[in-house]
């Protein structure tokens, strides 16, 4: 009985030892994101960037100055930029 009770305490803690707080795929993110990539492209061609986000360049700026007062960044992780999260919407 003892025995088994050493065997999951050991298993227990080797996962508690294993535990990552963020994921190597979350880390990679700024790498691999549609928004990195396509954003500075829209800007140049406000056609584009219209049809895209169904939204002006200027109402997208001043919408992105108003949720920009909301938003920071922690000690943990990067915080989303708000014109990341108006793509998002």
């Amino acid at each position: 009985m003892l025995v088994l009770h050493r065997i999951m305490w050991r298993r227990r803690w080797l996962r508690k030892r294993q535990h990552m707080w963020v994921h190597p795929i979350s880390i990679k993110r700024p790498d691999f994101e549609i928004f990195s990539h396509l954003y500075p492209d829209l800007l140049e061609d406000e056609v584009k960037f219209h049809g895209f986000l169904r939204i002006n360049i200027e109402q997208f700026y001043s919408l992105s100055q108003l949720m920009g007062e909301e938003i920071q960044n922690t000690t943990y992780r990067r915080a989303i930029t708000p014109e990341e999260r108006l793509t998002l919407v």
